[in-house]
């Protein structure tokens, strides 16, 4: 097997050993370009995020396929999704050698505090609750975990993008509907007015 390891200045973790035996290894996120502009643009701006965390200057292009950070460099012990942008995890943030760590102290503080605001505004808006028949999870449901938080979200886009979709298509119905109707319409019309010349 293949030995993983930790690209992170002045992290000595490697997968071969039995002290680090309990230890996850991540690839360097890789930058997404067949998902529109906006994923493109994400992804390689956390990608570069990731690099500069690792605060390798050796680290070429042609290393990055094998590029790998420990669980340990992680506050939940594993990277957040793409989407999650906010998440302390977003990127590496903890035991750092190329940055002190008070430049990522309040991180994982500020999302809470982000996702809080979230939810309080998706309450207070009402519009989330009736685009999905699904029931909607309580504040008190939500756990802390990062890693939860982030699955949850990726299940609330996808329901969301499913609803999206499903709207989408009614609205083609519906535009469909009311061209037929506007053509019924002018052809009464016609006849109406045909009727009326007689």
């Amino acid at each position: 097997t293949m030995v993983n390891f930790c690209a992170v200045v002045g992290c000595g973790n490697r997968s071969d050993r039995p002290r680090d035996s309990e230890l996850s290894f991540y690839r360097l996120p890789a930058v997404i370009v067949h998902q529109g502009e906006q994923t493109h643009q994400l992804s390689q701006k956390r990608r570069d995020l990731w690099l500069a965390r690792i605060h390798r200057e050796d680290l070429g292009p042609t290393k990055h396929p094998y590029t790998r950070v420990c669980s340990r460099h992680f506050i939940s012990g594993k990277p957040s999704s793409l989407y999650e942008e906010l998440s302390p995890d977003w990127a590496p943030s903890k035991f750092l050698g190329g940055a002190p760590e008070s430049s990522f102290s309040g991180a994982e503080e500020r999302y809470e505090r982000a996702l809080l605001r979230r939810e309080k505004k998706r309450q207070s808006d009402g519009r989330f609750n009736s685009l999905s028949k699904e029931p909607r999870l309580e504040p008190e449901e939500l756990t802390v975990s990062v890693g939860c938080q982030t699955t949850t979200t990726e299940v609330d886009i996808t329901k969301l993008q499913e609803e999206r979709n499903r709207l989408m298509q009614e609205v083609e119905v519906l535009k469909s509907t009311n061209e037929q109707l506007s053509s019924q319409c002018a052809q009464l019309a016609h006849e109406n007015a045909n009727y009326a010349a007689k």
